[in-house]
């Protein structure tokens, strides 16, 4: 008896996958009805948060943009600058255009590349921006939520645009990442960011380009006694409004700047060059280059990615 309730048992567990898979058999129809309704609503679900998410990002791409204008008004003129936009200053106005058409076109044959090329554009200006005026203090590593963070702290961005750019970065990853966003849905984040990389091309802030790579400096004013192991870098300087230029010399140990490079704003503070003449390259006429200076360092502005 007891080997017959252990044959029953065995063919009772050789059975019920049988059995479930005569019931699904049965009912597949109506089983991959109702699959495919839930997916229908998850997606819709999906659907109408990214759509969300689209709108809220478009209404916030645009405020910090006007903020954004609006505080590098107050800077020029407080500066006693034209009252303009420094998008509107020729050199930064066709870097920025260069930009954005650029995105545009890739666009146009594939947005989803567009929309990661864009959120590297951003990453990389951020950056630039913090390089270029010295306020990434020589660290040129940082995340875009990092540089976001510090430029907020300055006051060269609203407070809200840290929420704002992980925004986009979190629809940018849905999108990228995701399978229901539509063509139009990743345009329309393109359009945002675009908005948002304005806004970094918006921030007031000097540009700094090589004149000349190296003149000889002097310990006397007579220019007898150079420097052995330093030269005079001249910078030409664009004010942060573009309506005045300036020519400055400070003393670098470097040896390979390259006229017309555009340059951040860094220094080596831990050694100084005492008081120092030069000749002036278009005259010849011997100048006080400074009283006391420490180490120019800045590196190629293009170059910081």
């Amino acid at each position: 008896m007891a080997a017959f309730a252990q044959i029953l048992q065995g063919i009772a567990s050789l059975l019920w996958p049988i059995g479930i898979f005569v019931t699904i058999f049965i009912f597949r129809k109506p089983l991959k009805e109702a699959i495919a309704r839930i997916s229908k609503l998850q997606a819709f679900g999906h659907t109408v948060e990214l759509n969300r998410e689209l709108d809220r990002l478009s209404d916030e791409a645009q405020a910090i943009e006007v903020n954004t204008v609006k505080s590098a008004n107050s800077t020029l003129k407080i500066i006693g600058h034209p009252p303009q936009l420094l998008i509107e200053q020729s050199n930064r106005r066709k870097e920025l255009d260069s930009t954005v058409r650029r995105i545009l076109d890739e666009a146009s044959r594939s947005p989803t590349s567009a929309l990661i090329n864009l959120s590297a554009e951003l990453d990389s200006k951020a950056r630039q921006v913090l390089a270029a005026s010295g306020w990434g203090r020589g660290r040129t590593n940082y995340s875009l939520a990092e540089s976001i963070e510090m430029l907020a702290k300055l006051n060269q961005l609203p407070p809200s645009a840290s929420g704002s750019f992980r925004l986009f970065g979190e629809i940018r990853n849905q999108i990228v990442h995701g399978k229901t966003a539509t063509e139009a849905d990743t345009l329309r984040a393109i359009d945002s960011g675009i908005i948002l990389l304005r806004a970094l091309f918006a921030i007031p802030m000097e540009e700094n380009i090589v004149h000349h790579p190296g003149v000889a400096i002097f310990k006397d004013a007579a220019c007898t006694q150079p420097y052995a192991d330093a030269k005079g870098i001249v910078i030409e300087t664009t004010s942060p409004g573009g309506s005045t230029k300036s020519f400055r010399i400070f003393g670098t140990t470097r040896t390979d700047f390259v006229k017309g490079e555009r340059l951040t704003w860094e220094w080596n503070m831990s050694h100084t060059f005492g008081h120092a003449w030069y000749r002036d390259t278009e005259t010849n006429e011997i100048k006080k280059a400074w009283d006391s200076c420490a180490v120019f360092v800045g590196r190629d502005l293009d170059k910081i990615e």
